[in-house]
């Protein structure tokens, strides 16, 4: 029976250093996982993570696609003045209508 008792200690030792050993792994490893996680947001990877843009690549200018020309409204010299005089005529009515408000209100 001495022998049996010998054992059992032995064996539970084992399990608690093999445990020991398990969670020190387990620690490492989520440790790793954070350090990857705080780097990635520092932004300190030399690498870009996803599809690399257009532009980065070595591609040749005939395959990026073209972009559109955008269209331009050019006014003739007759145009501008027939919207200057539009626009004055505007502001005019504003400040002749904003001037018969403040008479009313003075009168009233």
């Amino acid at each position: 029976m001495t022998s049996v008792v010998k054992s059992k200690p032995a064996i539970s030792v084992t399990l608690i250093r093999m445990a020991h050993e398990n969670i020190v792994a387990l620690l490492i490893a989520e440790r790793d996982k954070l350090t990857a996680a705080i780097t990635l947001l520092q932004g300190e990877t030399g690498k870009r993570i996803g599809r690399p843009r257009k532009t980065d690549s070595n591609v040749p200018d005939w395959v990026l696609p073209k972009k559109p020309k955008r269209k331009t409204r050019k006014f003739t010299a007759k145009q501008r003045r027939e919207q200057a005089a539009r626009a004055t005529a505007m502001w005019a009515k504003r400040r002749a209508a904003k001037a018969g408000k403040k008479k009313a209100a003075k009168a009233a």
